[in-house]
């Protein structure tokens, strides 16, 4: 009965922290928490389907490889956010009849930068 109390004091210490600042962004700002970090990181997400930040993105997967670190798995985790927000601005143009704007997506990644790997050459003997 006791271990199910255990969650309390954290959740309790959560939303007692966590509210009065969000009372306190709204009021200065006019939006909630979420809300301010989506405004923060909209340059980051309007960067993400660059040229540059596709090879960066193949780059940093290539060297963690080289590092022993499952490179694509890492590179996934951080641009996977990205990749989100992308794919329902193109849902969205799709449902509009418009041309899909943002190429560099989850799909995108996985069928035309992740080809390859191991296994298929050590079935060519």
């Amino acid at each position: 009965m006791a271990r199910s109390f255990e969650i309390l004091i954290p959740v309790l210490a959560i939303i007692l922290t966590l509210h009065p600042l969000n009372l306190f962004i709204e009021a200065q700002l006019g939006m909630i928490i979420p809300e301010a970090i989506m405004s923060l990181v909209k340059p980051l997400v309007a960067a993400s389907d660059t040229l540059p930040a596709i090879l960066l993105s193949v780059l940093v997967c290539q060297v963690l490889w080289f590092a022993g670190i499952h490179g694509a798995l890492i590179v996934t985790g951080i641009m996977n956010p990205f990749w989100m927000a992308n794919l329902s601005v193109n849902q969205a143009a799709m449902a509009a009849g418009t041309a899909i704007p943002h190429i560099y997506v989850q799909g995108f990644w996985d069928h035309y930068l992740l080809i390859g790997g191991v296994a298929p050459p050590c079935r060519w003997r």
